[in-house]
């Protein structure tokens, strides 16, 4: 009940990232977070793209689709150093919000009209950021999947010149400032973690973190089901192997893990399955031991497949869902502190952690080789999930959170503990 009314409240969903429960992260917790509100609420999706999930068209009221095209890349090396001198020197936000500002363009009028009518406006990703009117009577959400300011951060620390470093700096300050704005100007902001949610209020005013909200990644319990270990040493990474973070991971794992864990156990494979694989995760491929799998409908044959599941990211915030549908379908995992970041686990029960190439082959040459410690990661994994994790829960629990501001009331949402 609204304002008194019986009606239910009415919420604008705005995305540049399709939601879909068969793609990537980001696309996979707006599918479930929708579903949630579409249980309590009249949704209008309103995205950039198409909705192509038959599933989350059903869970809302209605979808608006405009069209856009695939964001441009630099031709050239030449004009990839160009592009970062813009970014740099002249871009007023970071990367990510400067390189979307003609698909904001697209979207402004449209929300101009539409958003007054609604209760609540949820906005997912800094990206969107921008369409917050200066003046509105109704609450306006956003969502922000990670935290740019400190992924840039940890890009610099990794940079292989004094130019690119000079470059990432300049990029944590912008993205710091504009988060700070993102925080103050917003009614509710969502973070996945509650240490992106301290990212986020770091340095702002007193008062600050009342209005942020954490609401963890997910998983599937029901699709990701535990079966038994195999005998055979196979190693799987999943992902959007085009994505940065991932990219980096994987070329990382394979040229200075991977040759470790063959020294100790030369039967060892490694199975990488995920979206659009760049060209250097393809050339991966061509080194014995290692096959990609692009584009799979399913990563569940390959988690079936796997003795040990690899989270190698040494760049991102947030939480990764690799490693919860790992954990949920029984798999001991290996990352590094990065990879299995904000998911509250504790190092060797739930996973086993390491930062550096020698003792992450250790690791995983260990579940490879001791069946006991394997089964014992692989229970304690899934029985976190179950506790914690679980979609539906989570979904029904951010409606409520959602919701709490709307039609008028004046006090703050709680935050979701976990």
């Amino acid at each position: 009940m609204i304002g008194g009314s019986t009606e239910r409240p009415r919420v604008l969903w705005i995305t540049d990232e399709p939601p879909d429960h068969s793609l990537g992260g980001g696309n996979i917790r707006q599918a479930h977070l929708v579903a949630g509100l579409g249980r309590v609420a009249e949704v209008c999706l309103l995205v950039m793209g198409e909705v192509a999930d038959a599933q989350v068209r059903e869970s809302v009221a209605r979808v608006i689709e405009v069209p856009t095209r695939p964001l441009p890349g630099p031709r050239n090396k030449t004009a990839r150093r160009l592009l970062d001198l813009w970014l740099a020197l002249a871009a007023r936000g970071p990367w990510e919000v400067a390189l979307t500002a003609r698909r904001r363009r697209r979207l402004r009028r449209i929300v101009a009209h539409m958003a007054p009518g609604y209760d609540v406006v949820v906005v997912s990703h800094l990206t969107m950021a921008g369409l917050l009117p200066r003046h509105r009577a109704n609450q306006w959400v956003i969502q922000l999947h990670h935290v740019s300011s400190a992924k840039a951060a940890q890009e610099r620390v990794l940079a292989p010149g004094r130019r690119q470093a000079w470059i990432l700096t300049r990029e944590v300050a912008k993205a710091r400032r504009f988060e700070r704005w993102v925080v103050g100007a917003f009614d509710m902001v969502i973070a996945v973690s509650d240490e992106d949610a301290d990212l986020l209020t770091a340095g702002t005013a007193p008062g600050m973190p009342s209005r942020l909200v954490t609401v963890p990644n997910g998983v599937d319990t029901d699709r990701y089901r535990p079966s038994s270990l195999p005998e055979e040493a196979r190693i799987v990474m999943t992902g959007s192997l085009g994505y940065g973070p991932n990219l980096d991971g994987a070329v990382w794992f394979c040229e200075n893990v991977f040759p470790l864990v063959r020294r100790h156990t030369p039967e060892a494979t490694l199975a990488m399955v995920g979206r659009s694989p760049a060209p250097q995760v393809r050339a991966l491929g061509e080194r014995e031991g290692i096959d990609i799998h692009a584009d799979v409908p399913s990563v569940v044959p390959w988690l079936m497949q796997a003795r040990v599941t690899v989270v190698p990211l040494r760049v991102g915030t947030g939480t990764r869902l690799k490693a919860l549908e790992a954990m949920a379908s029984g798999r001991p995992v290996v990352g590094t502190a990065i990879g299995l970041a904000g998911l509250g686990l504790i190092e060797g029960e739930h996973a086993l952690v390491a930062d550096d190439a020698a003792t992450m082959a250790d690791a995983v040459t260990a579940v490879l080789t001791d069946r006991s410690l394997a089964e014992r990661l692989a229970k304690s994994g899934r029985a976190l999930v179950e506790e914690r994790f679980e979609w539906s829960v989570i979904a029904d629990e951010f409606a409520e959170a959602v919701l709490a501001g709307a039609g008028g009331k004046q006090h703050g949402p709680r935050a979701i503990q976990r």
